[in-house]
């Protein structure tokens, strides 16, 4: 017998004025999705908020929440109403410390935990311009390793955005059981550079190496002067095949049926996993 799945990557097209606005939307949102029998659904990267680390200012405390925030909560709880698990990224405060997280609950509303963004990056894109992402003057490198949560329907870990070009993050949650890796983005159309084309081939590339399915949700459109690129998908683990895209440059549910059994028969047909060589692996720490 098959393991179906509904799975959700909830696109979102440019950040509301406030996060209220947000926050609606996102509930929104998650009322479509469940009316297409979603039962996981992950929103893109600081979704509560537009992506602020695009500028290097004071003033950037209004865009961090505490885990009891009531606007995070009011997602949380409507992901509960409905029946769905979810998959919440935002700007975290903990005391001192500023992270750039997600939130992951079960299908019954509990709060498994959060996933924390350990690659932080900050980056200069083109030759004749200066950096472009400041994500290294906000966030504290994440601290809860790569946890596996069981949400019910499915394991699932989480990656966030700059992270999908790491490949160790995707192996050990491979590795912890993971079937289903949700990548939370917040990726801009730079030239040559950043663009849907690389988007998706690593997304595909993480997918096939390790045997999953990776979900990729993006932001879309045109937000604080940049394009973002949109095309929130699913590969599979088989061969790593785009099997669902969206196609809307705003706000989007794209919900898709996914079969976990698909993991076994590629773990059969390409035993990754089985011929790993760890004991080869000591370089890799140095």
């Amino acid at each position: 017998m098959s393991r179906l799945v509904k799975v959700c990557a909830a696109q979102l097209g440019p950040s509301s004025d406030t996060i209220q606005g947000n926050v609606e939307r996102m509930r929104g949102m998650i009322d479509r999705a469940a009316d297409q029998g979603a039962q996981i659904l992950a929103f893109p990267e600081l979704a509560l908020t537009p992506y602020f680390p695009i500028k290097n200012q004071r003033g950037y405390e209004q865009y961090f929440e505490p885990l009891d925030s009531p606007h995070l909560g009011a997602v949380l709880e409507k992901a509960k109403q409905r029946g769905v698990a979810a998959v919440v990224p935002f700007g975290e405060r903990d005391g001192i410390r500023l992270y750039n997280s997600s939130v992951i609950t079960h299908v019954d509303g509990t709060i498994l935990g959060r996933y924390r963004k350990i690659h932080i990056p900050g980056a200069f894109p083109l030759p004749n311009q200066g950096a472009l992402v400041f994500e290294k003057m906000y966030f504290t490198p994440g601290d809860l390793g790569h946890p596996v949560f069981d949400v019910g329907p499915a394991k699932v870990g989480v990656q966030i955005c700059y992270e999908r070009n790491f490949p160790e993050g995707y192996r050990i949650l491979a590795l912890g059981g993971a079937e289903v890796v949700f990548t939370p983005t917040n990726l801009m159309k730079i030239g040559a550079v950043w663009h849907s084309g690389t988007w998706e081939l690593v997304l595909q590339a993480r997918a096939y190496e390790n045997n999953l399915w990776v979900v990729g949700i993006n932001k879309a459109g045109r937000e604080w002067d940049l394009d973002y690129v949109g095309d929130s998908l699913v590969a599979r683990p088989t061969d790593g095949s785009v099997v669902a895209r969206a196609e809307a440059a705003g706000d989007d549910v794209l919900v898709v049926e996914i079969d976990l059994d698909e993991i076994a028969e590629a773990r059969r047909r390409l035993p990754f996993m089985r011929d790993r060589q760890p004991h080869t692996y000591g370089p890799l720490l140095k």
